[in-house]
């Protein structure tokens, strides 16, 4: 990518934060058990509405409310599985934006096999881990969708574009649902954004800055993750354009 494009790129990102509370998407989360209710309050921080039903006689009204779905496939059992299913078939016929998290694709053939499954449907985004993109990537032929791959330094893989994200801080890796909320975070700013790549890489900035933010808070009153976690959520909540811009680096 030009090199000149990325501070549009970045202002552009850091727009579609204000978009996303003015609009307070209702997004659904088909997610980990025990990701649930951080990914709600990550959701409520930053302006967006959450649900969490899992209930296959219910999904499809709940996917039809919703602006946005994630599909996270940390918790994968059949009632799950047939859930995610009918979400992700009615966003296709809807146009409706999703995004696929493959939660430990490289460990499971199972699960590798059910995201898979999912690409035919046409999610928004996937978004992954090293290990997981390279276990998923045989399976990504013809159009890939936008691929967000986390790591020490985030890449958004999408078409041409190649956009690298340095921002963020260790202890995100120290708590639980920190990838699963993100993944929320990413299906949130898809109906906002009106581009996968501007999506992610506001969801990115967003929550890599609030990271920072929150650990220098956090250090200097505590010593760990434990206090790290909800000293995170206010600064989702606090975060603004002035700051993502400011503090960016994306290359």
């Amino acid at each position: 990518m030009n090199g000149q494009d990325i501070p549009a790129r970045v202002a552009s990102a850091a727009g579609a934060i204000e978009t996303l509370r003015r609009r307070a998407p209702r997004i659904h989360c088909l997610t980990n058990t025990v990701a649930q209710a951080f990914t709600a309050n990550v959701l409520l921080a930053c302006g967006a509405t959450p649900s969490m039903t899992v209930a296959s006689d219910e999904v499809l009204s709940f996917t039809d409310r919703a602006d946005g779905v994630l599909i996270n496939l940390g918790t994968l059992d059949e009632d799950r599985k047939k859930a995610m299913r009918l979400s992700a078939a009615r966003c296709r016929e809807t146009a409706r934006p999703f995004v696929v998290d493959p939660v430990k694709c490289d460990i499971s053939a199972q699960r590798r096999a059910f995201a898979t499954e999912l690409l035919p449907f046409r999610p928004a985004a996937i978004r992954m881990n090293a290990d997981e993109a390279s276990s998923l990537e045989a399976s990504l032929e013809g159009e890939m969708p936008c691929r967000v791959v986390t790591g020490r330094t985030d890449r958004i893989l999408c078409g041409e574009t190649c956009l690298s994200v340095a921002n963020g801080h260790p202890w995100l890796t120290q708590i639980t649902a920190a990838g699963c909320a993100e993944g929320a975070l990413i299906a949130a700013l898809m109906p906002v954004a009106g581009d996968p790549v501007l999506a992610a890489l506001a969801a990115l900035l967003w929550f890599n800055i609030a990271a920072e933010e929150a650990a220098a808070r956090t250090l200097e009153k505590a010593a760990g993750p434990g206090t790290f976690q909800p000293v995170l959520i206010d600064c989702l909540h606090a975060m603004d354009a002035a700051r993502i811009m400011e503090k960016a680096r994306v290359t």
